[in-house]
């Protein structure tokens, strides 16, 4: 290995921030030598950053930022006027950079997002393994996101105990999902209710689908797509992409 990447990898361990250079990355697990110029774009760099000043975190996540940047773009161009949906937001670091790159390529989606606001998992998933993310990605309260996501107005934020919470508001066809509720009873309950109004092309991202001590919320994620005879991509930086036929 170049002294130069020793180097790197030493740094990364000691600070944990993600390297990002045009042909190198480091980072959530990863290690690449191919090309990340789209993660030093300027319309990348100021949305996420964007995130991290609203959420006041940085989640060194970006790869994970890129995958949902692209399947929010893609949604935008596949069925147009179809409303963005996340189940489980948390302060809502991952669509607040969605909607901020998307705005700044001139998309502004209807969006709703979900979630308790509580971070105790259901007692289905404890039993099945479940793992909560840790208090670090959970709101203070319903209120501080709301507030948070007043800057689009296009967004309205739903609080209440998914898959019931659905039915709290006018549901319109659906043209992007983003799923992090780190409970795969949950997430496939939420699913379940959702399906007849996701459009055929949606991307569905699974934020915990391929991610290290997860594999009991794996599995009941992936029973529910091989249901319905649909592939996960499973990605290395650990999330999930479905696309629905």
């Amino acid at each position: 290995m170049p002294l130069r990447n020793l180097i790197q990898r030493i740094t990364h361990r000691s600070g944990r921030s993600s390297i990002i250079e045009k042909d190198y990355y480091l980072g959530e697990g990863l290690e690449s030598f191919h090309n990340q110029e789209d993660l030093l774009s300027e319309e990348f760099r100021s949305a996420y950053q964007a995130a991290v000043t609203a959420v006041g975190d940085d989640y060194q996540v970006p790869q994970r930022a890129r995958l949902l940047g692209w399947t929010g773009k893609q949604a935008c161009l596949t069925n147009p006027g179809f409303a963005f949906v996340e189940l489980g937001t948390g302060k809502g670091f991952f669509m607040f950079f969605v909607l901020s790159y998307l705005k700044d390529l001139g998309f502004e989606p209807d969006c709703l997002l979900f979630d308790t606001f509580n971070q105790d998992l259901s007692d289905e998933s404890k039993a099945a393994g479940g793992v909560s993310a840790g208090t670090r990605f959970y709101a203070d309260s319903f209120e501080e996101v709301q507030n948070r996501f007043s800057v689009f107005g296009s967004c309205k934020v739903i609080m209440g105990k998914l898959p019931d919470s659905l039915g709290n508001v006018e549901m319109p066809g659906v043209g992007f999902v983003h799923v992090d509720l780190n409970d795969g009873v949950a997430e496939v309950m939420a699913l379940r209710r959702l399906w007849p109004l996701i459009a055929s092309g949606c991307p569905i991202v699974l934020d915990d689908f391929a991610n290290r001590g997860r594999a009991s919320q794996q599995a009941v994620v992936s029973a529910f797509f091989d249901e319905l005879g649909i592939p996960v991509l499973s990605t290395p930086q650990g999330q999930g992409l479905v696309i629905k036929p």
